[in-house]
C-alpha cells in the first residue's frame, strides 16, 4: 500500500499488486480512503479503518476523500510551543508561536534585501534564506510541511539559476562587507 494523495486529513492509498492478489476475494479495488492519523501502511492493520476501499480509479478514490467530513473544516485553536533551555545554573521556557517566527524572519530578510548596505541579498536570495528557514521548522516539528502558511513566493526562481558569485569576483567581492552594517549613532 501506497500513500497518494492527501485530501481533507484523509490518504489516498494505492494497494500494490500482492495485496489485491490475496484479497481478491474481499472485494479490494485499488484504491482506497483512509484517515492520514490511522494509517500505518500495513493493509491487515489499515482495512478496518478505511473509509473506502473499492474505487477502481485514483479520480474515484478522490472524489470518495473529497466527501468526507474535512478536520480542517474545524476551527483549531492557535498552535503554541514551549522551547526549554537547560543551563548549569537552571532552566528557562519560552512560548513561541512558529507563525511569528516565520513573519518576524520573513519580514528581517526582505528588508536586508531592499536595503543598499545588505548588496549580497536580493529577492533570489532572500526566497531561498527563507525557504531553509521554513525546512528549519519542518525539522524542529514546528511546522508541517504544505502549510500554507508558511509559504514562499518561489516564483521569483523559476527559471532562474542562483549565482552566489559575480562574473567579476575580484572586483565585486570588495564592497561585501564581512559584517553586517552597524546603525550609526544619533
Amino acid at each position: 500500500m501506497r500513500k497518494m494523495k492527501k485530501i481533507n486529513g484523509y490518504l489516498v492509498v494505492k494497494f500494490n499488486d500482492r495485496e489485491k492478489r490475496l484479497n481478491a476475494d474481499t472485494g479490494l479495488g485499488s484504491f482506497g480512503v483512509i484517515d492520514a492519523e490511522q494509517y500505518t501502511g500495513i493493509l491487515d492493520i489499515d482495512r478496518d479503518a478505511m473509509e473506502y476501499d473499492s474505487a477502481d480509479t485514483i479520480e474515484e478514490a478522490i472524489e470518495q476523500a473529497r466527501g468526507l467530513e474535512s478536520e480542517l473544516d474545524t476551527e483549531e485553536p492557535p498552535v503554541k510551543f514551549t522551547i526549554v533551555t537547560e543551563t548549569d545554573t537552571g532552566s528557562t521556557e519560552e512560548e513561541v508561536d512558529p507563525v511569528s517566527l516565520f513573519r518576524r524572519e520573513s519580514n528581517l530578510i526582505r528588508n536586508q534585501a531592499s536595503n543598499p548596505g545588505w548588496p549580497y541579498i536580493n529577492e533570489t536570495t532572500a526566497s531561498y534564506h527563507l525557504r531553509g528557514y521554513v525546512s528549519a521548522l519542518e525539522d524542529l516539528g514546528l511546522a508541517n510541511q504544505g502549510d500554507e502558511r508558511f509559504r514562499i513566493d518561489m516564483e521569483a526562481l523559476d527559471s532562474k539559476t542562483l549565482t552566489l558569485f559575480p562574473k567579476n569576483p575580484s572586483e565585486d567581492l570588495k564592497i561585501i562587507p564581512s559584517a553586517p552594517p552597524v546603525a550609526a549613532e544619533t
